[in-house]
């Protein structure tokens, strides 16, 4: 690990996943590569997974821990099952933790961060560990440290924040509040002023950012029919300004639009001739499709569908492709202020796409597609997908190196699909979609006794 100097940009994102003790996840790690998808039976937790990047997220709030995780104020409403429900069976407490990876043109370096929460009498921060690059005092060099580390405080109140000074001999002490996390807190008690200070705010943000980054669509065609402002062309979580976000590609990108419109052409099942947008006279929008009657040929009569009485599947998919087509910067992040703290150049934080069960209302025909669309953005390089699904026909559709990428929920575990111990019998019986189809994976997680291949060395004289 070294941590380089402000030539060129760098980019940052989250790399690993760490469920300590988190709903049904004990001790496990979820390494998230540029595409990820994940897979496994129902109950098997790939929800979960999604759970604790929003748990993450929202830590990232200087809102009480509260009314980060239970308030029904804020947009998302609650985390999904409330803070109580984030502790495993019989537990009063959840721990996790990420990794954020940054990459420099003259080198990568991590960050670890980690925090355990108390959801009883009251929700609270029980421990919290930052740990990261920091520079000595007297040498300058680099060497990953514990920049923070917070428990407890004197007499069970409040929480004894240990901060590293890049020096040997003891940590400066400071005290902190438990009802929100320390992360939150760094920025309003440390000041700057000194070298190692800086080190840490930049860790501070850089997390904080990558945490903050993270997009759950969760694209609701119900939400999409109705008349939406102009002005709203951030796309939301809920894709309900599809419309406003479409009409503001058309302007701006309309290479882009134009590309969404050929994909709306592919899927659909009516002959689409143009993408429309059908408006009010206080300037809201809807999204509509412009259908032809007849042959297709020129003079021919079209007709104008309003998202009102377009199919939900359409609407889904159009959403989707809408958020892997365009930049994170319009995307509706939650943005944290990219303030400089130090000599080392502000990585910019590329957006986390999680979507859950990606292929819901898609024609197992266009699996390939919508496949096609995902690897699409995440080689663009600002965006990262963690998508899952139940879908034989997009599992099909996976090559042999994208198979890499495959995570498998399974027994309260997550093993990557080629390390599960019966891998390679499982799809010997026909291709990844097949495997699953026959519930063969479930197999091929349970480790058996090793083949017995005696007779077959001693045949070949390799006895």
């Amino acid at each position: 690990m070294e941590k380089q100097g402000s030539d060129g940009e760098a980019t940052s994102r989250i790399s690993q996943l760490r469920l300590t003790a988190f709903k049904n996840f004990r001790e496990v790690n979820v390494p998230l590569e540029k595409m990820t998808v994940l897979t496994g039976r129902n109950s098997s937790g790939k929800s979960n997974i999604l759970d604790a990047l929003d748990v993450l997220h929202r830590l990232t709030s200087a809102e009480n821990l509260t009314d980060a995780l239970d308030g029904r104020r804020r947009e998302g409403g609650p985390v999904r099952s409330g803070a109580v429900g984030c502790a495993p069976h019989g537990s009063t407490r959840f721990s996790l933790g990420c990794t954020v990876t940054v990459t420099h043109p003259r080198g990568n370096y991590d960050y670890r961060y980690d925090v355990e929460l108390e959801t009883a009498p009251f929700t609270r921060v029980v421990s919290e560990t930052l740990e990261g690059p920091q520079r000595a005092a007297k040498s300058g060099r680099w060497n990953q440290q514990i920049l923070v580390s917070a428990g407890p405080g004197s007499g069970g109140i409040g929480l004894d924040a240990a901060v590293s000074t890049g020096k040997r001999g003891p940590n400066r002490h400071i005290v902190l509040r438990d009802d929100r996390s320390v992360l939150s807190q760094l920025p309003a008690v440390l000041l700057g002023a000194t070298r190692a200070d800086r080190d840490i705010l930049d860790a501070q943000r850089d997390v904080a950012a990558a945490l903050r980054s993270t997009f759950h669509f969760d694209p609701a065609p119900s939400l999409m029919r109705d008349w939406v402002p102009l002005r709203e062309t951030q796309l939301r979580r809920t894709g309900e300004n599809l419309a406003p976000v479409l009409r503001h590609l058309q302007d701006q990108a309309p290479g882009t639009f134009s590309r969404l419109e050929e994909l709306a052409r592919q899927i659909a099942d009516c002959p689409i001739r143009a993408l429309e947008f059908s408006s009010t006279d206080t300037g809201d929008i809807m999204i509509a499709v412009q259908e032809e009657h007849g042959d297709g040929q020129p003079g021919e009569p079209t007709a104008l569908t309003t998202a009102r009485s377009m199919s939900d599947g359409l609407l889904r998919f159009l959403a989707i492709a809408t958020a892997l087509s365009t930049p994170a910067s319009d995307l509706d992040l939650d943005s944290v202020t990219a303030t400089y703290t130090s000599d080392i150049s502000v990585p910019s934080a590329g957006a986390l796409l999680a979507v859950e069960e990606i292929e819901n209302g898609l024609h197992p025909s266009n699996a390939g597609r919508l496949l096609h669309l995902v690897e699409e953005a995440t080689q663009r390089g600002q965006v990262s997908a963690l998508v899952t699904t139940h879908s034989p026909a997009l599992l099909d559709a996976l090559s042999g190196k994208q198979l890499r990428d495959v995570l498998v929920c399974h027994h309260q575990q997550v093993t990557r699909l080629v390390d599960l111990p019966g891998y390679a019998q499982a799809m010997s019986a026909g291709t990844l979609g097949t495997v699953v189809t026959r519930g063969l994976l479930d197999d091929a997680a349970r480790p058996g006794p090793e083949p017995d291949y005696s007779d077959f060395l001693a045949l070949i004289g390799a006895d």
